[in-house]
């Protein structure tokens, strides 16, 4: 039989680690008639940390609890039937059909089984149907006898729809007292112009919570303790490293980690995990490498500049631009804008970085 590896990408709720005072603000924004709009980076944990809170709610029986993931929409008819088919697994999947007929009155809709049985939902909304829909369904949440919390996962989806999604969900979220929501995602730029800028419908509707990075000592803790429950002996040297190498981002430290405990023996050591450092990135190279090439001359250059400096506040001033021997300003405001809106780079408060943590290693490693 195999051994289970402990850093599974696919994650335990056995496992939650450093987000306790996230988890408690949520809760308190919940039981106060708040909602609640969290983001950061991609993979920093907002999806477990959302469904370790509504499994803990439901656990405790004071709520009901939706997750609707919109990462796949791109209409309010595909925004309608994700939270249609939530709402069929969560009230009526012993009844489907019955199900479609409270929820969906009038509406030409129908329903399948996918293989794991959850509902799949086809809709065939008109224009003039949407809000008579969405009426529907948020009647039908809001006369429930307990309290729902609903997850909007990748929020920022709804700025693409043709319609103006922002301000016809803003109107049902503004009259649903029964309901507190919370909404997540990753793409910061478009999340700060939904919910700061004064001419949107969602400006300070939300406590906003930006998710940092699990603490250093907190990580390293917790690391440690779970090699050590497996009857892995890990150098303190080696989880520096570790926690360096990743830069404390969630997915890169549970994926190094997940290796690491299936390459290793009992005893790992500063060596072994820089050698397994090395190892992956060499595995990744041919991909980094045909991604890299993808990129305008001035694109290269300014992400290989990021990634030797890990984090650039000013990257138009004199001094970075001459370090690096880069191009005009223009040009590299406007290549960064480019690769921002690709997610190659991640912009906030505190700079500019390169997203993926192992792209950065792989650029400083044979750049």
């Amino acid at each position: 039989m195999k051994e289970f590896n402990p850093f599974n990408p696919k994650y335990s709720f056995d496992y939650f680690c450093g987000r306790e005072r996230e988890l408690e603000r949520l809760e308190a924004n919940i039981n106060n008639g708040y909602n609640t709009l969290i983001h950061s980076e991609r993979r920093m944990g907002k999806t477990i940390l959302i469904k370790y809170l509504l499994q803990k709610l439901e656990k405790e029986g004071e709520y009901e609890t939706l997750y609707v993931d919109l990462f796949s929409t791109a209409s309010m008819s595909d925004f309608i039937k994700q939270l249609t088919e939530r709402i069929l697994k969560r009230y009526h999947r012993n009844n489907l059909l019955s199900g479609i007929k409270k929820l969906l009155f009038g509406i030409n809709a129908s329903f399948s089984l996918d293989s794991d049985g959850v509902p799949k939902v086809s809709l065939s909304l008109k224009n003039d149907e949407i809000d008579s829909t969405l009426g529907q369904l948020f009647s039908f949440l809001n006369k429930r006898k307990k309290k729902i919390v609903i997850a909007f996962d990748e929020f920022q989806e709804i700025v693409f729809y043709p319609e103006k999604a922002e301000a016809i969900i803003r109107t049902y979220v503004q009259y649903s007292d029964n309901i507190s929501f919370i909404y997540a995602g990753s793409t910061n730029h478009m999340l700060r112009a939904m919910f700061y800028s004064a001419s949107k419908p969602f400006y300070q509707s939300s406590d906003i919570i930006v998710l940092p990075k699990i603490p250093y000592d907190t990580y390293f803790d917790y690391i440690e303790t779970l090699f050590a429950k497996f009857k892995r002996n890990i150098d303190k040297q080696a989880l520096d490293f570790i926690l360096d190498f990743t830069d404390r981002h969630t997915y890169y430290t549970q994926f190094f980690c997940n290796y690491i405990f299936y390459k290793s023996g009992k005893h790992i050591s500063l060596n072994h995990v820089k050698e397994h450092s090395n190892e992956l990135l060499e595995n990744r190279r041919d991909d980094y490498m045909g991604f890299y090439r993808l990129l305008s001359p001035n694109q290269r250059k300014i992400t290989i500049a990021i990634a030797k400096e890990e984090i650039v506040l000013k990257p138009l001033a004199n001094e970075f631009l001459h370090k690096y021997k880069l191009p005009t300003p223009s040009s590299i405001s406007l290549a960064i804008k480019t690769l921002i809106e690709k997610e190659v780079l991640y912009s906030d408060d505190n700079g500019i970085k390169i997203y993926d943590v192992f792209f950065r290693r792989f650029l400083e490693k044979y750049f």
